[in-house]
């Protein structure tokens, strides 16, 4: 599976989040993700533009964990963020960390070792079959990405129809950058 996505740094996510509402978008969700991400033992993630991390995702009192793998991005920079993505969400009951725990000792049994973080509240709406995510990250500031699961043969459309939204909505300049880059090539300055 894709994730086709746009990523765009804006001023003020109040201004596009009442944009969004107008036109009909439908919240989904408000949560606060914690991402944790790792390094492969064998193989820089960095060089191969691929990442690997495990998203805590709090919303009120409820954790699910994401696991996710997300390849490189596709080649072509007309894409945006673009690439395969591969996830599975697990949960703890009771309150209990059992299962996120299992996750990271099975992870650093296999040699991975936390690489980096990244904090932020999201609030995801869905409009015309494109999820938008309303994004305050710690330590970055404000972005709203547009995402769309699809096929490697329906990229181009998926983008398209992003690109269309993304005018509407008045964002301009996406970026290719993922949030875990911003934050390690910030912590180099």
């Amino acid at each position: 599976m894709i994730e086709a996505e746009l990523k765009f740094k804006v001023d003020n996510l109040r201004d596009i989040e009442r944009k969004v509402k107008d036109m009909g978008g439908e919240l989904i969700k408000s949560t606060y993700d914690i991402d944790k991400y790792f390094a492969h033992p064998n193989r820089n993630f960095s060089e191969t533009d691929e990442s690997f991390r495990i998203r805590t995702e709090l919303n009120n009192d409820v954790k699910k964990y994401h696991l996710t793998y997300k390849g490189p991005k596709l080649l072509d920079a007309k894409l945006g963020k673009s690439r395969e993505e591969y996830e599975m969400v697990f949960e703890d009951s009771n309150g209990s960390r059992d299962n996120f725990l299992a996750m990271n000792n099975i992870l650093a049994g296999l040699g991975f070792e936390k690489s980096g973080g990244v904090e932020k509240s999201r609030k995801t709406y869905k409009l015309d079959g494109i999820e938008i995510c309303i994004d305050d990250v710690l330590g970055l500031g404000e972005f709203v990405e547009l995402e769309i699961k699809c096929e490697v043969d329906g990229v181009e459309l998926a983008v398209k129809q992003m690109r269309e939204l993304a005018v509407k909505l008045g964002l301009k300049n996406d970026t290719r950058e993922g949030y875990i880059s911003m934050m390690l090539s910030k912590s180099l300055e």
